[in-house]
């Protein structure tokens, strides 16, 4: 069955014109020992490089560092951004470029989106 052809098919043309090529957002988030024990819980992925402190501080990285996965999740925030005030349902369907200006480590996370 082909897809439907309504009001929302018929202005998509138009919400994807409205997004700036080279717009930029920032979105900050403190990532704490609960987000890092949270996502662990709902992947399963319990490794000693996520959840164990005490070791992590005795290597090179001197402390837990997130879950690549989660801050993948994170950069959903920044795409929702972008899109803010856009007419329709946006859906991402990639993320092309990833900026991290600070430490995994608790510290505040910036992550780009462009």
């Amino acid at each position: 069955m082909p897809p439907r052809k309504d009001a929302s098919m018929a202005s998509a043309k138009e919400t994807f014109a409205a997004l700036t090529v080279g717009k930029k957002v920032e979105v900050y988030k403190t990532v704490g020992e609960t987000d890092i024990y949270l996502f662990a819980g709902i992947t399963g992925d319990f490794a000693r490089n996520h959840v164990d402190e005490e070791f992590m501080r005795r290597t090179r990285y001197g402390g837990r560092i997130a879950h690549g996965a989660l801050l993948v999740g994170y950069m959903s925030r920044a795409s929702t951004e972008i899109c803010s005030g856009l007419d329709g349902t946006i859906v991402s369907y990639g993320f092309e470029s990833t900026e991290i200006c600070s430490g995994l480590d608790g510290t505040i996370v910036s992550y780009g989106f462009e």
